[in-house]
């Protein structure tokens, strides 16, 4: 997991690098928020959040147990990859919110 982890980092060092070329933190929030929010989008797309919960329960039943596990990784994977991304977003909305 740690890798995926790095994975996170990396993202978020690069947006760090886009901030300082450019100088726009705005630029740096919407980079943050995109790099959090792409992971976050796809792993609710994998666990199924985004249909009833008949479907949900449909698709269990007829699906294999290693598609099931596979899913589960992958999902997790996305989680951790989007983590740090999650992290500096909420401290620059607790930052603009504090100073303004």
């Amino acid at each position: 997991m740690f890798k995926y982890f790095a994975i996170g980092l990396i993202i978020l060092a690069g947006a760090g690098v886009v901030w300082f070329m450019s100088g726009d933190e705005n630029l740096f929030v919407r980079t943050i928020a995109v790099s959090a929010g792409i992971p976050l989008f796809l792993a609710g797309i994998l666990t199924g959040a985004f249909v009833s919960g008949d479907r949900n329960r449909a698709n269990f039943h007829t699906e294999s147990t290693q598609g099931r596990s596979f899913r589960k990784s992958l999902t997790l994977k996305l989680v951790v990859i989007s983590s740090p991304s999650d992290v500096m977003f909420v401290i620059m909305l607790v930052d603009y919110w504090m100073t303004s």
